[in-house]
């Protein structure tokens, strides 16, 4: 399972976002990956230290993270100890594996909120599928 955890409220992020929901729909029956999509403005940021949100993400084999406080937030409130760098993926995109916590061996992505194109939400979920073996 891929968890995306958005906290970026730009106009690029929206329109992402729905791009990614469109993508995730469509290949909701063809796909061997569930994606699961928690865009934080909908669902107040605050929720970012619900202890059974954090554990609902915890079972992801990969988290996506998009937004620098919210990749700092979520991390933190998981008790994460260090994130052990991977390769960069495309410029201010990062891979790795979180050290520590609730969170403790999960590949990880964190880009910029502002970072990529239209369709960059897919690219690092195929990215996610063909080299941490998620599914």
């Amino acid at each position: 399972m891929i968890s995306i955890v958005v906290g970026s409220m730009t106009e690029i992020t929206e329109k992402q976002i729905m791009y990614v929901q469109k993508s995730i729909a469509n290949n909701r029956k063809s796909s061997k990956n569930t994606v699961v999509l928690y865009y934080l403005r909908d669902m107040h940021f605050n929720r970012i230290k619900n202890k059974n949100f954090l554990r609902e993400i915890s079972i992801s084999d990969t988290l996506i993270m998009s937004g620098g406080e919210t990749a700092y937030s979520l991390l933190d409130a998981s008790g994460f100890d260090y994130l052990i760098s991977g390769e960069q993926i495309m410029p201010l995109i990062s891979t790795g594996i979180i050290s520590g916590g609730l969170f403790n061996g999960l590949h990880y992505i964190i880009k910029g909120g502002s970072i990529g194109e239209i369709d960059i939400y897919e690219k690092m979920i195929e990215y996610a599928a063909e080299n941490f073996g998620t599914g």
